[in-house]
């Protein structure tokens, strides 16, 4: 048995052997997928992870998430809130998010002052990132303050970080307030963050990258494709017009 997150991967799975194999492709009982190989029957199945419920609302409701909470808030009382929390690397699409933010500004200056991007970005998982990630770190750093000076207030609130820095109680509590999560990755293997913000969010709605593996599991998020920026930005101001029960 091979398993996969998502029918998209387990479909270039099954395309990939059948083509470079020459593997047949078969249906089977039950509606399982499967393939010959050598005289075996592999069977391929999609089955998505999930995440921890019971987990998820015993640290929502730890100190930790709670402070969090009650500072950004604080920090930005009044302010529609748009949440991102990223590793540093190309692949994620920061740099996207914050020129689609850019042109929000730009086009709907009703939201300056109203409106802010709170996003946080992880250091390198890995040393074979290392060179990549303090690339995208300076490239983020230069647009961040690009679109901070265009304007008498913040519109973005940029930090980075290391993961032993940034906890997931700190996450939540982050999650708890937004009123949106944006997440723009150009590919993806497997991330639960907007699975989490999803279970956290009291008035939230997530906008979903085309290329993430979260696209097809979360029916109700907004989905872009993130190298259209003035589709992206259409997108973000349908959210934050949005009342909360619609959220």
């Amino acid at each position: 048995m091979v398993g996969f997150h998502t029918f998209d991967h387990a479909r270039h799975f099954l395309s990939s052997s059948r083509r470079s194999l020459g593997v047949s492709v078969c249906s089977r009982k039950g509606g399982n997928l499967g393939v010959k190989y050598m005289g075996r029957n592999v069977m391929v199945t999609v089955s998505h992870v999930g995440v921890e419920r019971k987990t998820l609302s015993r640290e929502m409701e730890s100190d930790a998430a709670m402070n969090i909470a009650a500072t950004i808030q604080e920090r930005h009382k009044g302010k529609a809130l748009i949440v991102g929390v990223d590793y540093c690397d190309r692949l994620r699409g920061v740099a996207l998010k914050l020129l689609a933010w850019e042109r929000t500004l730009k086009e709907y200056p009703e939201f300056i002052g109203k409106a802010m991007l709170v996003q946080r970005c992880l250091g390198a998982r890995t040393e074979a990132r290392e060179e990549d990630s303090n690339k995208s770190v300076e490239e983020l750093k230069i647009l961040v303050k690009r679109i901070n000076d265009k304007y008498d207030v913040p519109a973005v609130d940029f930090e980075i970080l290391s993961e032993r820095d940034f906890t997931r109680e700190e996450r939540l509590g982050l999650f708890q307030i937004a009123s949106v999560y944006l997440y723009t990755p150009v590919r993806e293997g497997l991330n639960l963050q907007p699975l989490e913000f999803t279970f956290c969010s009291k008035k939230g709605i997530a906008i979903v990258s085309e290329f993430s593996c979260c696209c097809s599991v979360l029916n109700g998020a907004l989905r872009v494709q993130p190298f259209n920026i003035s589709s992206v930005t259409d997108i973000i101001v349908n959210a934050l017009q949005m009342s909360d029960e619609v959220r």
